[in-house]
């Protein structure tokens, strides 16, 4: 008859961390796979399983060796191992055992002889499983393939930990996008009132104010028409990943022309485009985004009325780099990293039309499409942003541009 293990002093305790790391029923993944791979090479027994003890099943996240999904908790040899957390247990033959010899899972399918289970343990000190190896022949393992499967199963540990934080990031980084597109949403159409309301008073009081309140009716006009360019540019940012779709081949020379006609000053800047450019594989969207706001942060910063952007490209490995230098002022080293920051400028707010949100724009497009943005530049002349895409081999056809 089977002997099924006690419920552990702390149960409750237990099952709430258990439940805490959202894992049960879940897919499988490599990380936890190659564990049990591990565990099966260094022990030499034939599976292995990652065995997560719930109420009334013990569910495998991994198994190497075998089929089985997992078992009915009366007959875990992982009920057993859990209730001493510190140790490995260790079975070298179940069929002489007393509380295993009778178990299906010895005298059936897989037919258990040896065991070996080391704790799950988490950072509370309650055991949820066990990292466990078996084998239908008898044997054992040596202290060092004993310490060695207890390092494995605290790796497990740190690979759900790991999980549950990369779940809450992504849960944060949702609800973080949602706020920002609702409050710009709600921002939107009051300011556009406020601007509807200035243009009023502008126009309805032409004569009848001193040349001191038209300045400052100008002052304001100005802030209300820079706060609703930021909260336009702040919904563009919590956007961004919607603008990653199906890449397709790009014809590079043509999107940059295509931009430098509506962004750029009429015959006062003139863009140098090599006939040679490469073909970028991106989502359309993203790339419209990247080179327009570039292009448009060039003209605002430029100290000129005039000037030249000259592009440039080179492939290496598995990156295409596309790279635009202007003839402006430079950027001293020490801004360098800032303007990639959300609402970092060089300039003070009042002196600059930006938001100071373009080039962080740029930043998260180019990580969302999977490639990176650079700047070069002194504090004497001109800037280059060096756009890394990366690089796909489809990325040659001129229809698809």
């Amino acid at each position: 008859m089977t002997q099924p293990a006690p419920l552990a002093l702390n149960e409750t305790q237990r099952m709430q961390a258990l439940h805490s790391f959202n894992v049960l029923d879940t897919v499988p993944e490599q990380a936890f796979d190659d564990l049990t791979q591990i565990a099966s090479a260094l022990s030499g027994c034939s599976m292995s399983v990652v065995s997560l003890v719930d109420d009334s099943r013990q569910w495998f996240k991994s198994r190497h060796g075998t089929d089985k999904e997992g078992t009915p908790r009366d007959i875990s040899f992982s009920g057993h191992a859990i209730l001493n957390p510190n140790t490995v247990m260790l079975v070298p033959d179940a069929t002489k055992d007393e509380r295993f010899k009778n178990n299906p899972l010895v005298t059936g399918e897989p037919h258990i002889v040896f065991y070996a289970g080391a704790p799950l343990v988490t950072k509370g000190g309650v055991a949820i499983g066990t990292l466990c190896v078996f084998d239908r022949e008898p044997k054992t393992l040596d202290p060092e393939q004993l310490a060695t499967l207890q390092a494995l199963a605290r790796q497990v540990v740190a690979q759900l930990s790991l999980s549950v934080s990369e779940a809450e990031l992504q849960r944060s980084n949702e609800y973080l996008s949602n706020f920002t597109s609702i409050a710009a949403h709600d921002l939107r159409a009051p300011l556009r009132n406020i601007r509807q309301l200035l243009g009023f008073i502008e126009e309805d009081s032409k004569g009848l104010l001193s040349s001191e309140c038209v300045e400052n009716l100008q002052v304001v006009q100005h802030r209300a028409q820079r706060m609703d360019a930021m909260v336009s540019d702040l919904l563009a940012y919590a956007s961004v990943e919607s603008l990653q779709q199906e890449p397709r081949g790009l014809n590079t020379m043509a999107i940059i022309k295509a931009i430098a006609e509506l962004v750029l000053p009429l015959k006062k800047f003139v863009v140098e485009i090599p006939e040679n450019l490469p073909f970028l594989f991106a989502a359309p969207a993203i790339a419209d985004l990247v080179f327009r706001n570039i292009l448009s942060n060039v003209v605002k910063h430029h100290d000129k009325d005039t000037g030249v952007i000259s592009i440039g490209s080179s492939i290496a490995n598995d990156r295409v780099s596309i790279s635009i230098t202007d003839d402006g002022p430079g950027i001293p080293l020490d801004q360098q990293d800032k303007i990639f920051h959300l609402f970092g400028t060089i300039k003070s707010r009042d002196a600059s039309d930006s938001s100071g949100m373009g080039l962080a724009l740029v930043k998260k497009a180019m990580e969302t499409a999977g490639g990176k943005v650079s700047v070069q530049s002194s504090n004497k002349r001109g800037t280059t942003f060096c756009l890394e895409w990366p690089k796909f081999e489809s990325a040659t056809d001129p229809a698809q541009a």
